[in-house]
Formats: C-alpha cells, sequence, structure tokens
C-alpha cells in the first residue's frame, strides 16, 4: 500500500505505469492495482500473486516505476549580491540569516514607533499640569501653525512632534484626558523598549516564533528521504529499495 508519493508526480500516472509494466512482464507478481483516495488521504493498493516476492515486486516498482524519482534543483542564489551555487546546508543557513534581519528590521520599525508614541505620552502627561495655559495659548493663536508654534516656545518647550499631537487633539478631549491612561501607556511602552533592546537571544524569539509556525504548519512526517549522490549509488549497488 503506498501512501506517499514522490514530487510531481501523481496517483493517475504511477498507477497507470504500474499497470502498462505488469501487462509488459516487466514485472512479475502483481494481481491487481486499485486507487483507494478519499478525503485527500493518498491510498494506492497493489495485490500480489500468492507466489510472489514482495521484496523482489518492491524493487522492480522502485527501479522501474514513478514511485522513486529525481529532479534536478536549481540551488543558485544571491548571497551578499553574489550569485552562488548553494549545498542544502548553506541554502538553510541564509535563509535563516535572511529571517533573522527580516526579524531585526521589523523589530527596530515597531521600536522607532513605540519610541515615538512613548513621545507624545510624555508631551500628554506634562499638558495636563498646565492644561490651562495650553488651550488658552491655543485659542490665541491665529492657526494651526502659529498653535504649534507656540507651544514650542520657551513658555512651554514640547517639541514639533508633541506641539502638532496637542493641537490636533480636540480640546474636550484634552480638558478631559486622565492622568492614569497616558501613564499605563508610557509604562508599557516603556517595558517593550526595554525588551526590543534585550540580548541577541530575546531578539530571536519573534523569528523562531515564525519558523515554529511554519512548522506547526506542516507537522506532517516528511514521506520521502533526501540522499546524496554517493548515498544513493551504494544503495543502489546493494540492491535496497531507497524512496
Amino acid at each position: 500500500m503506498v501512501t506517499e508519493i514522490p514530487y510531481q508526480t501523481s496517483v493517475e500516472g504511477i498507477s497507470e505505469k504500474i499497470a502498462d509494466l505488469a501487462n509488459a512482464g516487466v514485472i512479475d507478481g502483481i494481481r491487481e492495482i486499485r486507487d483507494e483516495r478519499a478525503r485527500g488521504e493518498t491510498r494506492l493498493v497493489i495485490e500480489l500473486k500468492r507466489d510472489a516476492n514482495a521484496n523482489v515486486v518492491l524493487n522492480n516498482l522502485y527501479k522501474h516505476s514513478p514511485l522513486q524519482t529525481t529532479f534536478g534543483v536549481n540551488m543558485v542564489a544571491l548571497v551578499d549580491g553574489v550569485p552562488r551555487t548553494l549545498t542544502l546546508r548553506d541554502a538553510l543557513v541564509h535563509y535563516v540569516a535572511h529571517q533573522i534581519e527580516v526579524v531585526t528590521r521589523r523589530t527596530r520599525f515597531r521600536l522607532d514607533r513605540a519610541r515615538r508614541r512613548a513621545h507624545i505620552v510624555e508631551g500628554f502627561l506634562r499638558a495636563l499640569d498646565i492644561i490651562d495655559a495650553i488651550i488658552a495659548a491655543i485659542r490665541a493663536s491665529t492657526d494651526r501653525a502659529a498653535a504649534i508654534e507656540a507651544l514650542q516656545g520657551e513658555d512651554f518647550g514640547f517639541s514639533e512632534i508633541q506641539a502638532t499631537e496637542i493641537v490636533d487633539m480636540r480640546l474636550s478631549t484634552l480638558t478631559r484626558l486622565g492622568r492614569e491612561a497616558p501613564r499605563g501607556r508610557a509604562a508599557r511602552l516603556a517595558c517593550g523598549d526595554s525588551g526590543a533592546r534585550g540580548d541577541s537571544r530575546r531578539r530571536r524569539t519573534p523569528e523562531s516564533d515564525d519558523l515554529g509556525g511554519a512548522q506547526r504548519g506542516a507537522r506532517r512526517l516528511r514521506g520521502s528521504s533526501t540522499l546524496d549522490d554517493r548515498t544513493r549509488r551504494r544503495r543502489s549497488r546493494c540492491g535496497g529499495p531507497h524512496r
């Protein structure tokens, strides 16, 4: 019974080829071939005659039918901008290194965004202590640009980002703004900042989570074996089956 088939093959093509080989006498001992696939499960049943040697039939199937096949893989990739032919190990090493770089850039982007937000929240906390003066300065300004410039002056000392956020916030929201919410956000942002600046092992945690998710999504055992040319030739000389 066959439950896994090689890459780029089909159950229909394999069963037809085996039937042709059996009818031509290339493979002896096969009585019946049944395709019993159901619900996405591969199941190709090959019934043998009573006097057939199962190991001999299996070796002949591997030798003559598409149950065993080989295909070429172009392992040329750009490494530091230079095209190189990679081994499987080298390809995996460079892939993991690329994933680490992707996660590092993503973490830096999120860290910069968190720091910007923490800076804005810090401005909100300062604004709460002088809310009446801020409202008066905004109302006395002729336009939005003048209000931002006023909040950046010596009387207030807000940065451009902080002043812009304060001016863009509705006055009714600004006057009702409580102290606990901004302080809680500031504490959470500070924790995220310290975590993002941790050691290399902690920085690799997101990359490990990404690869772990890919592994969980394909949790089935490998249905075929990966052999180098030397091992494949040695097994062929010994007459042993390999997949």
